[in-house]
């Protein structure tokens, strides 16, 4: 996401830094025109760039503007809603929106196969595990890890004598996730 965030010119020069090829050359300096991973301030710029996007549509698509807005950090977007119709509608004008300021959302997980069918998703492309809890094998997403097959949400904790642990299984909504 952030690559796709052009930084204005008169700020750019905060985002210089040097590089040579030997010790024996010359630094030459070189300019980042994007936001960059480890700048303190890409990740408040982004939510600020994807909210300010999302609120251009608030009046044609008040659902997924708001999902936008409120169930996303920077680039994760976590959503659940009652009915198979409403994810495919939620998650393709997420989708839209996003690609209307640049953005490409992709790597959908959810817990049905029409919603991923719809986002041009598959099942075989899931099985390459960007965000895999390493444990468990199950998708992470913003902490929470999601077993898509059995429709379960858990987090992971340390073992400690003192920390009682909940389980609950979540019921058959729908949800999509990027």
């Amino acid at each position: 996401m952030y690559h796709q965030m052009l930084i204005r010119l008169a700020d750019r020069r905060v985002q210089r830094f040097l590089f040579r090829r030997s010790t024996k050359d010359e630094p030459s300096i070189y300019v980042m025109d994007v936001a960059i991973f480890g700048s303190k301030s890409s990740p408040c710029s982004a939510q600020f760039v994807k909210n300010r996007n999302a609120m251009e549509f608030a009046v044609q698509y008040p659902e997924a503007a708001a999902a936008i807005v409120e169930k996303h950090y920077v680039d994760d977007y976590f959503d659940s809603v009652d009915t198979i119709e409403e994810a495919v509608q939620r998650a393709e004008q997420v989708k839209l929106i996003h690609s209307k300021g640049g953005f490409e959302m992709r790597n959908w997980v959810s817990n049905s196969g029409v919603v991923l069918s719809s986002l041009g998703e598959t099942r075989a492309v899931q099985s390459i595990h960007f965000n895999q809890d390493k444990e468990t094998g199950n998708e992470r997403v913003l902490g929470i890890i999601s077993n898509t097959t059995q429709d379960v949400l858990s987090f992971s904790t340390e073992h400690r004598k003192d920390c009682k642990i909940i389980c609950r299984a979540s019921g058959s909504r729908p949800s999509a996730s990027s």
